[in-house]
């Protein structure tokens, strides 16, 4: 097992060293201002080593686009973090902090914090830069759900009562999907068949979840369109 996640970390290492100095300059300049907040380009690199850290499998893409996709991503997050700030107060979610941090490191196959924080560490990130960003999605969530929760009624009961029901039938046929996503808002119907032909193309040269990584614009981007695991209970009728 420590041989295991010494290879891990020597891997991630060598992928850093060649994938996070790339065509931005060294001199710090403002590239976006989001309501008065800048974005500089160490930013927009700092974000590049984060997205890299997450999922190793951008390496597949190239360093102009892997600048376009996290220049993207750090917008979208911008503006999330100005939303929450209407709403929440930072710094009052260290359980989900923590729970996801694990999370992050079994997915790694890294299961010692410390040689975690060496890791982040040694390709210039901080434990309060990831920590942040799990906070930004934690709470955007979370707003999410109470903007909607009371436009949607589900009665509970009577679909899980139902739902048994049909569990127990023998005649039910129960299957699982690994789900991935690629999402795009054309404005017409002429961007619509450009983007499609680009998404088709791009998958055919470096494959669906690096394409997804580089032009989906859903939140599942950053993790290959990856949605997960859905279990479908085919029956005849629900309701």
């Amino acid at each position: 097992m420590i041989k295991k996640i010494k290879l891990v970390i020597c891997s991630l290492l060598i992928f850093f060293y060649f994938q996070t100095n790339l065509s931005l300059s060294e001199k710090v300049s403002i590239i976006y201002v989001v309501e008065n907040n800048p974005i500089t380009n160490v930013a927009i690199n700092d974000e590049i080593k984060y997205l890299l850290l997450i999922n190793e499998r951008l390496n597949q893409i190239s360093s102009e686009d892997m600048i376009q996709y996290a220049s993207k991503s750090i917008l979208k997050e911008k503006i999330k973090e100005i939303e929450i700030k209407k709403y929440y107060e930072f710094g009052k979610n260290n359980k989900e902090i923590n729970k996801n941090l694990d999370i992050l490191m079994r997915k790694l196959n890294i299961s010692d914090d410390e040689i975690f924080y060496n890791l982040i560490s040694k390709i210039g990130l901080t434990k309060e830069f990831i920590s942040k960003k799990i906070e930004i999605e934690f709470l955007w969530n979370q707003l999410i759900v109470n903007i909607y929760k009371d436009k949607i009624f589900i009665d509970e009961d009577v679909l899980k009562n139902k739902l048994k029901k049909k569990i127990n039938d023998s005649s039910s046929l129960l299957k699982e999907y690994l789900l991935y996503e690629i999402s795009f808002t054309p404005n017409t119907k002429e961007d619509f068949k450009i983007e499609y032909n680009k998404i088709k193309k791009s998958i055919d040269e470096i494959g669906f979840e690096s394409t997804a990584n580089v032009l989906s614009n859903s939140s599942s981007a950053k993790f290959g369109g990856k949605i997960g695991w859905v279990v479908k209970i085919k029956f005849q009728k629900l309701y």
